[in-house]
């Protein structure tokens, strides 16, 4: 399936760095999710599942890199329903060689990997699939914008608004329409550990919100929202003891 999908890769310029990007992303993102699945003790079907749902969950980033020139849905449009509709409504979901009985898992799961809050679904497989792609695409985000330095991490001393801190503070993912100004979006960025579904995600989330504060400038800036959000962590950590 990884040969198909690079296959699909082939029609976008590799010479475009965000669409090597965002291949590399995904690789990762597919590795990290077989990887997740059988620590949390699935099913060998459900771990193929979550192995093609990571290798395809952000399938219409590409459109968005070469005829947008940009990853942000609020100045182009939304790669994730892109993506579902690329594979779903257009049908290239065949070329894959997949079971159709993961279809509607495979969609759910894509359509919902970068929204606010994930919709209520009467499915539990869907629900489960669907938060984990949340769980293991955040903390790459997190990896790509720490360790691998791929976004700019250059604050300034402005203020973060207040919409942006009131969802911080009250334990919220940002929504990304307010965060306008570059301290606020890394800002956001620091929010995604509150909507991290599974208990094998959070000692993650603490190393990489690391990473992340130490490569950011004006520290001071960050601190008490970095401060929060390890606080946040800890005390879930603590209760699933």
């Amino acid at each position: 399936m990884e040969e198909k999908f690079l296959r699909f890769t082939d029609e976008y310029d590799k010479t475009n760095e965000n669409v090597r990007s965002k291949i590399a992303h995904t690789m990762r993102v597919k590795t990290n999710m077989h990887d997740a699945a059988v620590e949390l003790g699935f099913s060998d079907d459900e771990v193929q599942l979550a192995t093609e749902i990571g290798l395809l969950h952000d399938t219409g980033r590409f459109d968005q890199a070469e005829q947008a020139k940009t990853f942000n849905d609020y100045k182009s449009f939304d790669h994730a329903e892109h993506g579902a509709d690329l594979l779903f409504k257009e049908e290239l979901i065949e070329k894959f060689g997949i079971k159709r009985e993961h279809y509607p898992a495979i969609e759910f799961a894509i359509r919902q990997h970068n929204k606010l809050k994930i919709e209520k679904n009467e499915d539990a497989l869907s629900m489960k699939m669907a938060k984990l792609i949340r769980d293991v695409d955040k903390l790459d985000i997190l990896y790509n914008f720490g360790t691998l330095g791929r976004f700019n991490l250059k604050g300034d001393d402005s203020d973060i608004c207040e919409r942006v801190m009131e969802d911080i503070m009250n334990c919220r993912c940002v929504d990304r329409k307010f965060a306008t100004t570059n301290n606020e979006k890394i800002a956001a960025d620091f929010a995604f550990v509150f909507d991290l579904n599974y208990t094998i995600s959070l000692e993650v989330a603490k190393e990489r919100l690391k990473v992340l504060y130490e490569r950011v400038e004006y520290k001071d800036t960050f601190k008490n929202i970095y401060e929060h959000a390890i606080k946040y962590l800890n005390e879930r950590i603590e209760k699933q003891c």
